[in-house]
């Protein structure tokens, strides 16, 4: 879990959490992070690996056929499993 500021003229949560789509997510939250350290909102919208990542961002899951909500249901399990209690 990250925790991503959310301040009202930088949108660093949307911005580098869901790649500027609030129904979707980025697969390479934390790279990201480590790139976009200390930028502005303007200056992480003009990298590369931003529009890179903006240009291959995930479907929202109501777009998403039966196949890719299965494989992002596995990704999630690999990479988020739930914990015991």
């Amino acid at each position: 879990m990250f925790t991503i500021c959310v301040r009202h003229f930088d949108q660093h949560h949307l911005l580098v959490g869901h790649l500027g789509d609030i129904e979707s997510y980025n697969p390479h939250l934390e790279l990201m992070i480590s790139l976009t350290r200390n930028l502005t909102q303007q200056q992480i919208m003009n990298t590369i690996a931003y529009a890179d990542a903006v240009k291959n961002r995930p479907k929202p899951l109501k777009e998403m056929s039966e196949s890719e909500k299965n494989i992002f249901v596995n990704y999630l399990a690999e990479h988020m499993p739930r914990k015991e209690q």
